[in-house]
């Protein structure tokens, strides 16, 4: 069988794993690749790792008429500049926070 690669355009994450769900739909699990996010209290660039957030499947384009959704577990960093050492998660730029879709399916959805 031949291999199709399509790129995925999304900045900034590498692909784990690419799989196909029982109703037919392409679910691509991916991992950041920026090391680091900004202190939701101070600001300050934060690199000191302390796990991953809850794991989100966002919608995305389609594929050859497939669904596809886009797998990823937050990274989430210490501030240890801050008081009781807070964490913040990493926050990505193809996808706004508590949203169930990926920037560009939202504004392929408004066209």
């Amino acid at each position: 069988m031949t291999k199709i690669e399509i790129p995925l355009d999304i900045p900034d994450v590498k692909i784990e794993n690419v799989g196909i769900n029982k109703e037919g739909d392409i679910i691509i699990t991916v991992r950041s690749t920026v090391k680091g996010t900004r202190c939701h209290k101070c600001g300050r660039k934060i690199t000191k790792p302390h796990g991953h957030d809850q794991e989100i499947t966002l919608r995305h384009l389609s594929i050859l008429g497939r669904k596809v959704y886009i797998r990823i577990r937050p990274a989430r960093y210490q501030c240890t500049h801050c008081n009781g050492n807070p964490t913040t998660t990493q926050k990505l730029q193809w996808y706004e926070p508590r949203s169930p879709h990926t920037t560009a399916y939202e504004e392929h959805v408004l066209r």
